[in-house]
């Protein structure tokens, strides 16, 4: 496994954070699986975050089995006592929904690793810092 320079990411994190125009969150999620793709891992999309704009589509969208305020990343690497990482992506400044606290919880509470980040940086900060098996876990304070 590649060394990771996590001061870098520290002083990245604050630069992205003053940024006064950020990354949308969905140009956040597009970066963040650029980024697992370049380093070949297992890690898939809730597709929860997907606006529908008609009733027929939610309806078709709930049939497929995708639910609102799941968590937007799954990253299927064991790392340290953990197999599976969930991720919830927000841009800057972004709250978390009622539904995906309660996600957040539920995957908590069957042991896996669960995190929440605030623009690209931090994301791949706490995906590097789970890889590690060191991560940084979401403790409901939001």
């Amino acid at each position: 496994m590649a060394s990771v320079d996590f001061d870098s990411l520290l002083k990245n994190i604050e630069m992205e954070q003053r940024d006064p125009q950020p990354l949308k969150e969905s140009d956040v999620q597009a970066s963040v699986f650029k980024y697992l793709e370049s380093k070949d891992l297992d890690s898939h999309p809730s597709l929860s975050g997907i606006k529908a704009k008609s009733w027929g589509q939610i309806k078709f969208m709930k049939s497929q089995g995708i639910r609102k305020g799941h968590p937007d990343l799954m990253i299927e690497e064991p790392a340290g006592k953990y197999q599976i990482f969930f991720l919830e992506l927000k841009k800057i400044g972004g709250k978390l929904s009622e539904d995906q606290k309660e996600w957040l919880k539920r995957h908590i509470a069957k042991g896996h690793a669960c995190s929440v980040s605030y623009g690209y940086y931090d994301a791949i900060y706490k995906i590097e810092k789970y890889l590690q098996g060191e991560p940084i876990i979401w403790e409901g304070k939001e």
